[in-house]
């Protein structure tokens, strides 16, 4: 999990929550109800995405503007967490997490996974020292290094069998890079904060790298 630096709500956003105070996020696909919805959601689609660089907010798989959804991390099921329904268009609530829908299997992981469940110990990626709670090692898999960061492991389904061969293939990419030159242009380029698109699955090919685990 890697660390969100939030940035202000586009302001399409902001500006059709203030025209329906009272209106909830399922009203975002409501255009003929809630007239400028349309604009505020791709607004507001376009901005997760751009802050989060191109990943998933838990899984850091990469995501585009077509295949992913928005992520409530206090769920806004309004039966079982009826406290969390006013933050349901709260931006900083909102993150974009890889697959439009679910896989519809057992192994499906991060907010399809996750659903309506919600604990307050779960480790937020607004926490900047969230990929502090998580290891890895070369064969993909992921696990806690304490009691948060098993608990959000299983909750999201982390090492689900999916993510970890993902990884793994990751991996693969940088321990077969034989020379040591092509191996650390490789390395800068996946692990340039400044680009606008980080390198997926970021803070397991850091943490490996700076393991010294990976070349």
């Amino acid at each position: 999990m890697k660390h969100i630096v939030k940035q202000a709500e586009p302001s399409a956003f902001s500006d059709w929550k203030s025209s329906y105070p009272n209106a909830e996020y399922e009203d975002l696909r409501d255009e003929a109800g809630f007239p400028g919805a349309d604009a505020a959601r791709l607004a507001l689609r376009s901005s997760l995405i751009a802050e989060q660089h191109g990943l998933c907010c838990y899984c850091e798989t990469r995501i585009d503007n077509g295949d992913f959804h928005v992520e409530h991390f206090r769920p806004k099921d309004r039966n079982r967490n009826p406290s969390f329904r006013p933050l349901q268009l709260v931006y900083d609530n909102l993150h974009a997490c890889c697959r439009r829908v679910p896989t519809g299997i057992n192994d499906d992981y991060c907010g399809h996974k996750k659903s309506n469940v919600f604990d307050a110990q779960l480790v937020s990626p607004l926490e900047c020292d969230c990929s502090d709670h998580f290891q890895y090692d070369v064969n993909g898999h992921i696990a806690g290094v304490d009691q948060r960061g098993n608990l959000t492991v299983a909750i999201l389904n982390l090492d689900s069998s999916q993510l970890v061969a993902s990884r793994k293939r990751m991996i693969e990419y940088f321990e077969d890079l034989d020379d040591d030159a092509d191996y650390a242009a490789e390395i800068e380029h996946h692990l340039n904060l400044t680009a606008s698109i980080h390198g997926e699955f970021y803070s397991a090919i850091r943490y490996l790298h700076e393991a010294g685990k990976l070349h």
